[in-house]
């Protein structure tokens, strides 16, 4: 792929389309996850699982990590990279977690993948998710107005409105949720029975 400079115009677009997407789908696989478990197909929740899993992995790798590659995108395209390091929250427990396990059970086929259905295959996606989304509102709160587009100003409003993350009657862009989901950390869906992935 050629690289390039990507003018200013370029990268609000892309914000604005990908970026957007990648937050948007975020939620949209967690709603197909806990939807799938009513009732329960394991092949619906794998493939919920693994879009939820992609596009975790997708915004990790914008939030926290630097790329040689000019066509990869990255929060530090957007906001000064000592203002990011400083502002953005450290990597969860989770998150941690998500990115060894993506590498050994989703992206790669590996003999580290966990086998059969035992609680060390659960993926806790309720957390998973509030994690990114505490990281897309800092990164919001912290980019500079000429890179809001209608879409990402959209985002950051109904993001600003939720007093939790994840608010079981109104996730991100309007997506409803089952009303037997109590609580904001959404114990009750980790993703938990999975075929290997």
């Amino acid at each position: 792929m050629i690289q390039r400079q990507v003018s200013e115009h370029e990268r609000m677009a892309f914000l604005d389309e990908h970026f957007h997407y990648e937050v948007f789908m975020l939620g949209y696989s967690l709603k197909k996850i806990i939807d799938s478990k009513r009732p329960s197909n394991r092949n619906d929740e794998a493939l919920a699982l693994e879009g939820f899993l992609l596009h975790a992995r997708n915004l990790n790798e914008f939030y926290y990590y630097q790329s040689s590659r000019k066509d990869y995108a990255r929060a530090t395209d957007y906001i000064d990279k000592l203002i990011w390091e400083k502002v953005r929250p450290k990597k969860t427990s989770e998150i941690k977690e998500q990115e060894i396990r993506i590498n050994h059970e989703l992206s790669h086929l590996t003999y580290n993948r966990i086998a059969g259905d035992g609680v060390e295959k659960q993926w806790d996606c309720g957390r998973l998710y509030n994690d990114y989304i505490m990281v897309t509102k800092c990164f919001l709160d912290n980019l500079p107005d000429k890179f809001f587009g209608d879409k990402l100003k959209g985002l950051k409003a109904e993001l600003s409105a939720n007093t939790s993350p994840f608010n079981r009657n109104n996730m991100p862009h309007g997506l409803s949720v089952a009303t037997d989901i109590s609580t904001p950390s959404l114990s009750d869906t980790a993703c938990s029975t999975f075929p290997t992935i």
